[in-house]
Parts: structure tokens; C-alpha cells; sequence
């Protein structure tokens, strides 16, 4: 899990270089990583749409689900990953 927070956090820090991350979604990618997300990134195509973030366990991802609601998210998920890492 750690190889593919690298690759998520590092992929975001090369969509905000470009521009094509979002204030707001910035102000979530934040609340996500404040909150127990290894990693955090836009996905979609930009401007404020959508963005995944990867948690440890379960619990933080319900954890981080709730924070972004009360952050402004209109919606949020939480879908299992399943890996060895």
C-alpha cells in the first residue's frame, strides 16, 4: 500500500504543478490527508470534481468519509481495497 500512496500523492503534486487541481479541491485533499489518508488526488478531469483518497484501514476510511462531508464533499464512499501491503 505504501508503493501506491507514493504514486497517488506523487501524481497529485504533478496535477496541482499543472494546474488543473482546484481550490476546493484542495481544501479536501488537506482534510483527507489531516485525517489518516496515506495519500489523496484529484481524478476526473480536474477543476474541482471528484477525488480518491487511501486509507489504512476501514475505520479511518469511514473516519476520513465523514470529515469530508462536514468539509463540503456532496458525496462520499468507501469501497474496500484488497492487497498484501
Amino acid at each position: 500500500m505504501g508503493a501506491l500512496a507514493t504514486a497517488l500523492n506523487g501524481a497529485q503534486d504533478d496535477l496541482r504543478s499543472m494546474g488543473v487541481s482546484h481550490p476546493a479541491l484542495e481544501q479536501l485533499l488537506a482534510v483527507a490527508r489531516q485525517n489518516g489518508a496515506l495519500a489523496a488526488k484529484l481524478t476526473g478531469s480536474g477543476q474541482g470534481g471528484c477525488l480518491i483518497a487511501l486509507a489504512p484501514e476501514a475505520s479511518i476510511a469511514n473516519q476520513l468519509s465523514q470529515k469530508l462531508a462536514a468539509a463540503g464533499a456532496t458525496a462520499t464512499w468507501v469501497e474496500p481495497l484488497l492487497c498484501d501491503d
